[in-house]
C-alpha cells in the first residue's frame, strides 16, 4: 500500500498539468484572442459610422464637395482618398463579401451588425472567465495536493532522537489512503501495522542510502530532493518486484 501510494502522487500531478497545459490554457487564449478579434471588428464598424456621418453631413452642406478622408489599406497603413459621391459607402458585410450601399442602408446595417458582435464579445468574455475558473481550480488543486504531501511528509519523518517512523505515523497514513478510495474505514491488526511500519522504515532508509550516493558523487554534503526524485522510481520497482 505504502509504494502504490507514493507512485499515484506523481500520476495524479503529471495528469493535472497536462491538462492545464495541453487543453485549459490552450483554450483560455483562443478565447482571449477571439474576443480580441471582436472587438477590432466592433472598434472599425463604429469608425465607419462616423465616416457615414461626415458623409451625410458633408452632402447636406455642399452638394457638389467631395469627401476627403484617409483609407485604411491594410497592417494600419493609411492613404490619402477623395470620394467621387458622397451618396454611396463600400460596407463589409462578413468575412470578405463586400458591397455598395446608399448611407442610410449602411448606417442600418452598420448599426446592427455592431449589436451582433457586442453580444459575441460578451460571450467570449464569459467563455474566457469559465476557462480562466478552471485553470485557478486546477492550480489550487495541485497546491492542495502538495500542501497534503507536505503534511504527509512530516508525519512520516522520524521523531526527533530516533531514526525511524512511528506505527502511529503509518497508521495515518493508511487512514488518508482509505479516505482517498471513499471506502469505508477498516481497520488494521497489530502484527500487520509493524509488519508495514517495518517496510516504511526499510525502505525509506534505503531511499536516503541511495540519495546520499547520488549526492556524494556529486560533491554534495546535504540530499536534496532532486536526489530523492532520482532514486525514487527505482525504489518503487524494487519494492514492488
Amino acid at each position: 500500500m505504502m509504494a502504490s501510494t507514493s507512485s499515484d502522487a506523481p500520476l495524479t500531478i503529471d495528469k493535472f498539468e497536462q491538462f492545464l497545459n495541453e487543453r485549459l490554457r490552450p483554450d483560455y487564449a483562443k478565447a482571449i484572442e477571439q474576443r480580441e478579434k471582436i472587438v477590432a471588428e466592433i472598434r472599425d464598424y463604429e469608425t465607419l459610422l462616423v465616416t457615414i456621418a461626415t458623409m451625410q453631413r458633408l452632402k447636406k452642406e455642399t452638394p457638389e464637395a467631395r469627401l476627403k478622408t484617409l483609407v485604411n489599406i491594410g497592417k494600419h497603413v493609411f492613404a490619402k482618398a477623395v470620394a467621387d459621391s458622397n451618396d454611396k459607402i463600400v460596407v463589409r458585410l462578413i468575412d470578405n463579401l463586400f458591397a455598395e450601399l446608399p448611407l442610410e442602408r449602411a448606417t442600418a446595417f452598420v448599426e446592427k451588425r455592431v449589436v451582433v458582435l457586442q453580444e459575441r464579445a460578451e460571450q467570449a468574455d464569459k467563455l474566457s472567465c469559465q476557462v480562466r475558473a478552471h485553470i485557478d481550480l486546477v492550480l489550487a488543486s495541485l497546491d492542495e495536493y502538495a500542501a497534503l504531501g507536505s503534511k504527509l511528509l512530516i508525519e512520516m519523518a522520524p521523531q526527533k532522537g530516533t531514526n525511524r517512523v512511528k506505527e502511529s505515523a503509518v497508521s495515518a497514513m493508511l487512514s488518508i489512503s482509505v479516505a482517498r478510495t471513499k471506502r469505508k474505514p477498516k481497520t488494521v491488526s497489530k502484527p500487520a501495522l509493524t509488519m508495514l511500519t517495518a517496510m516504511t522504515n526499510t525502505m525509506l532508509q534505503e531511499m536516503l542510502r541511495r540519495a546520499a550516493a547520488i549526492a556524494t558523487q556529486a560533491g554534495r554534503e546535504d540530499v536534496t530532493i532532486v536526489d530523492l526524485q532520482r532514486v525514487l522510481p527505482q525504489i518503487l520497482l524494487d519494492f514492488c518486484a
